[in-house]
Order: C-alpha cells, then sequence, then structure tokens
C-alpha cells in the first residue's frame, strides 16, 4: 500500500487485530475502532483518542489544534471545523433547476455559471451567468454576495447568496426587452472531496422589465449543482 499511494514512512500491517485490540478495540461487527495517540517528545502519552464507533474519526483541523496546542503555538483558527472549506479559495459552479411562481409562465429551466470567491470561513463574493427557458428566453448576468456558515465538522456549509445584475427577455414578437434582476437562496452543499462540491438550492428571484412595458416576473427555483474549488 505504501508503494501503490507513494507513502514515504513505514506502514504497520496489523491483519490479526491484535494492535487494535490492544490499543484501541473492536468493534462488534469485527473492525477496529478508529484511534489517535500523540506522544511528547520525550515519549510520554498528550492525548489518547479512542472513536466510539468505527466512523467516529477525527478531523483534520481538530488534530491540527491539539498539536499547536502541545507545540505551544495558537490554535484558536486550526480548531475552528472547516472540513476541505479553506478560506480564500475561487470555487466554479455549474448548476441546473427549474420550477416558477408565474403562472403565466409556466415551467421553468434554468442554466448558470458562477464563479465565487470566499472571504474567511463566512463571506464571499463572485458573478454569474445565466439563461432561464420559460416560454420567453431570458439571459442574465448578477454580482453575488453569499454569507455561508459551515456544518458537519466543515464538510457541508449552509449559505444564502444574493444575487444582483441585469437580464434580457427575448420572445418570438419582439427583439427583446431588458431589466433588473434580484434574488435571495438558500442553499446547503456538502465536500465530495477538496476540490469537488455537491449543492442543493432554493431560490426566490424576479426580473422587473422596464421597456417596452413594465413587467414583474416572479418565480422559485430548485436548483441542483456542482462546483469546483481552485
Amino acid at each position: 500500500m505504501a508503494e501503490r499511494y507513494g507513502i514515504a514512512f513505514s506502514l504497520l500491517e496489523d491483519k490479526e487485530l491484535a494492535l487494535a485490540k490492544q490499543w484501541a478495540g473492536v468493534s462488534s461487527d469485527g473492525y477496529p475502532l478508529p484511534s489517535m495517540y500523540i506522544l511528547r517528545p520525550d515519549g510520554s502519552v498528550y492525548l489518547r483518542r479512542i472513536g466510539d464507533a468505527k466512523n467516529d474519526r477525527i478531523y483534520v483541523p481538530e488534530l491540527l489544534g491539539h498539536l499547536d496546542a502541545m507545540l505551544g503555538h495558537d490554535s484558536s483558527s486550526m480548531t475552528k471545523p472547516r472540513g476541505f472549506a479553506r478560506p480564500n479559495r475561487i470555487s466554479a459552479n455549474l448548476g441546473l433547476g427549474g420550477h416558477t411562481l408565474d403562472e403565466n409562465a409556466g415551467f421553468a429551466t434554468d442554466l448558470s455559471i458562477r464563479a465565487l470567491r470566499t472571504l474567511g470561513n463566512h463571506l464571499g463574493f463572485g458573478a454569474e451567468v445565466g439563461g432561464l427557458a420559460l416560454p420567453d428566453a431570458e439571459l442574465r448576468a448578477a454580482l453575488l454576495a453569499q454569507a455561508h456558515v459551515p456544518m458537519h465538522a466543515g464538510v457541508g456549509e449552509f449559505y444564502l447568496q444574493l444575487p444582483v445584475g441585469w437580464a434580457k427577455r427575448f420572445s418570438d414578437d419582439e427583439l427583446g426587452s431588458s431589466g433588473v434582476f434580484l434574488g435571495a437562496r438558500l442553499g446547503l452543499s456538502f465536500d465530495v472531496n477538496p476540490n469537488v462540491q455537491l449543492i442543493v438550492e432554493l431560490a426566490v428571484e424576479a426580473t422587473r422589465i422596464s421597456a417596452p412595458a413594465s413587467a414583474l416576473s416572479a418565480r422559485s427555483l430548485l436548483r441542483a449543482a456542482a462546483a469546483w474549488r481552485f
């Protein structure tokens, strides 16, 4: 396994679970319980943590926080659960959704592409281009402001996103009409790995067309999306 994954240090093979039984324990279905020992430079045990079940594992930010505390560093930033959602990263989001509040519009299919830059653990900003296939097609461009709260030890997050921008609608009998686009979006996201994120989002959006005739089109949309972080 060390050669397969390019691991430079030695790995201990414990097929008979002898060491697992001695140092951690084994679950009722025969799996070793996740355990961690942190030793001081003199060999004494600084921390011993044994999980209650086979999936009760310590997360990396918590581990780094314990190491910082042992070494006397400021661990306040590391003990905050962040999962894979590291601050100050750029993500690209591709989403597809549908539904509408506008009774005259019928079912809406929405496609959007977003770029978002996070600022720390709770704020972000970005931009979006997208299209909505109503009875009349609509294209939009918007700026995004987002507030998010990490959850499930930082592997997921809950967010509120506010888009504000411009939209242009095209119909069969008109060259097109334009107006202001705005909305509010609530979403849940979960990290698949450090670079891929899956998102489910509920949005309420509206387009205010000012010409040739003033009209307001409102809709609710349920979106599913995938994001790639850089």
